[in-house]
């Protein structure tokens, strides 16, 4: 029948075992070494002191009593090698090939553990960083918040600074010819001028600067360094006051068309036409748009 597998007691009489045989061996080997120190002592009497009896006596009784002391030695040591016979067969061989298993997995897993911990350490190094990365990025964008806050103000200030409220004109059916203007470049220019008596238009082209034949039509641009300038001088408003006074309001309307880069002039143009009490309709045209002359019927005019 096997035997259990050794408990805590068991494990400290092997350790017990062991001990004794170690200090068994000890003893052997002290034991050795009194008989060789022995030996010589004797030998060393002997030879010095042949003459005297009395000497040989004394030495002869510590012979034998260094023997027994040898023999009893020679007991002990045989006990002690019986009980490393014992330990290194059967079930103690069988245990002390455990202990060292266990002391090999043992030193392994400390191997193991140690090198666990440094991963750990390393790992954790990495989330204290990513935590740090993460901090700044989350400052990073509470600040933007805070910045697109200050600019949503900022453009809710301007749009009120800038705001203007304006009434839409009132638009009526008119049956007056019409006498077609340019606004642009800050400038007005007259295509035609009307004849007060006959009220027939006649081209005036002075202003213009031609561009060739496109489709059998003639294509003009205003020229930038003739025209009325609409800046609110005394010489612009002089300009206009000619103008108008020459212009048969009761059987004609200004027709403007008024280009992108000169929608601010045309406050100028607007104030001037109303002051004389002319009618007037306007053609927004952005760049790149091209005008064609036509006759117009029912027209809405302001």
């Amino acid at each position: 029948m096997n035997r259990n597998d050794p408990d805590s007691t068991s494990l400290e009489l092997l350790l017990d075992t062991i001990t004794n045989t170690f200090g068994g061996v000890l003893f052997l080997t002290m034991l050795v070494v009194l008989q060789l120190r022995t030996n010589k002592v004797v030998e060393a009497t002997v030879a010095g002191n042949k003459s005297t009896s009395s000497s040989t006596d004394a030495l002869r009784e510590e012979l034998h009593r260094r023997t027994d002391e040898v023999n009893l030695l020679k007991q002990v040591a045989g006990a002690q090698g019986r009980s490393m016979g014992h330990l290194t067969s059967g079930d103690a061989k069988k245990i002390f090939q455990q202990i060292l298993e266990h002391r090999a997995t043992l030193q392994e897993l400390a191997s193991d553990s140690s090198r666990s911990l440094a991963a750990i350490e390393r790992e954790t190094g990495k989330t204290e960083h990513l935590k740090s990365q993460l901090e700044d990025q989350r400052a990073k964008i509470a600040l933007e918040q805070q910045r697109r806050e200050e600019l949503k103000r900022q453009m809710a200030r301007e749009r009120v600074v800038r705001t203007r409220t304006a009434e839409l004109p009132t638009l009526r059916a008119t049956e007056k010819r019409e006498f077609p203007v340019v606004v642009r470049f800050g400038k007005l220019y007259t295509p035609y001028d009307v004849d007060p008596i006959s009220l027939e238009r006649s081209r005036h082209l002075d202003d213009f600067l031609p561009l060739g034949e496109e489709n059998g039509a003639v294509r003009l641009t205003p020229n930038p360094l003739q025209g009325i300038p609409l800046d609110s001088s005394e010489k612009s408003e002089s300009m206009l006051e000619r103008l108008w006074n020459q212009f048969p309001k009761e059987h004609f309307y200004v027709c403007g068309a008024v280009w992108d880069d000169s929608f601010t002039e045309f406050s100028s143009l607007k104030s001037s036409l109303v002051a004389h009490g002319i009618e007037y309709r306007l053609i927004p045209t952005a760049a790149g748009d091209v005008i064609e002359e036509g006759s117009a019927s029912g027209a809405f005019v302001q």
